[in-house]
């Protein structure tokens, strides 16, 4: 990535900077992978996507990273995983190579794609044993959160980046059975007085979702969420609190919840562009992602270490049988 330094005389606003003649300037590079990080092409059975890793044998903790509706394979942040140890692979599941070419096209959604490329990359031999982290964002943390309560036994950490506590927007099956899923109504998209497409009332309210759609998140071993709180997405902050309250009601002590006042719903690794709106291809139009310039870099400087040490903490660190965990709720 180019980025330019420039120097300007006084304190200048965004639109007189688009024309100021600033007094010196440069440009750097920043790179999302080190230098000596191998990249493994997967094509095992029915799944797909790049491995990112440390050179070596390793063994090293490894983490399934996934993203939502934008589809393809996304690999800054497995590249920036592996730069940082570990065997970060990057799961694409729809729009990438003969894959469905439209998330809509994956009805349902069978967990056992997911399940079948976490045994693949936990059979490998440098990826230490005791269990594989998961990581998604928004739609992304659908699959993630059940792939931690379905093989609770296989994810030992889950991370969930302004996500979801219900089986949202398309229907998903495990073991050829279908689970229910909370609605949407395409005529709830609005448009801003901006131009901006709003998908915030998207889906149905929380309070309609099919208690089947409910994910079970005490099953899971180890959970962490990040939750912008003027996330225009869809009703993060709702989902979260709905999560929380299923988990306190139950005892848990699995999880950990961090929420950012002014954030919107695209949270990534620090020190890159903010993305408040971009285009969106399941909305073929611009999206307004919500959250403000400081406060949203603000909480991407502050999640990325606490992604990190979270990872680091408790992938493959397994060491108890799913059995015994689910006795101490």
């Amino acid at each position: 990535m180019q980025i330019t330094l420039s120097v300007h005389k006084g304190h200048l606003d965004i639109s007189a900077l688009q024309t100021d003649v600033p007094i010196a300037k440069t440009q750097i590079q920043k790179t999302y992978m080190r230098p000596g990080v191998d990249i493994i092409k997967v094509r095992s059975g029915r799944v797909r996507g790049k491995v990112f890793k440390p050179k070596g044998p390793g063994p090293f903790k490894g983490v399934i990273d996934m993203f939502g509706g934008s589809g393809g394979l996304i690999e800054f942040r497995a590249a920036l995983l592996a730069s940082r140890g570990f065997a970060a692979y990057a799961l694409p599941y729809f729009g990438y190579e003969d894959l469905p070419d439209m998330v809509t096209d994956m009805e349902p959604h069978e967990l056992e794609y997911f399940e079948e490329a976490t045994d693949w990359l936990q059979s490998q031999s440098y990826v230490q044993s005791g269990g594989i982290g998961v990581c998604g964002v928004s739609y992304g943390t659908v699959v993630a959160s059940r792939m931690a309560t379905e093989f609770p036994e296989k994810i030992s950490a889950c991370v969930n980046i302004s996500g979801n506590c219900v089986n949202a927007t398309l229907p998903m099956s495990y073991k050829g059975k279908a689970i229910p899923y909370l609605g949407f109504d395409y005529s709830r998209l609005k448009t801003t007085e901006g131009g901006l497409i709003s998908t915030y009332d998207f889906l149905d309210p929380l309070e309609t979702a099919p208690a089947e759609a409910i994910i079970e998140l005490e099953k899971a071993q180890h959970l962490l969420f990040f939750v912008g709180l003027d996330d225009k997405n869809w009703h993060t902050q709702d989902f979260i609190d709905g999560a929380e309250r299923r988990l306190k009601a139950l005892g848990c002590n699995n999880y950990e919840i961090v929420r950012y006042p002014g954030c919107g719903h695209l949270i990534e690794p620090p020190y890159a562009p903010v993305t408040l709106v971009s285009y969106y291809k399941l909305a073929d139009g611009v999206i307004d992602w919500g959250g403000s310039l400081r406060e949203h870099q603000r909480a991407q400087e502050h999640h990325w270490p606490k992604l990190l040490q979270f990872l680091d903490k408790h992938v493959g660190s397994q060491t108890t049988s799913h059995q015994s965990l689910q006795s101490n709720l």
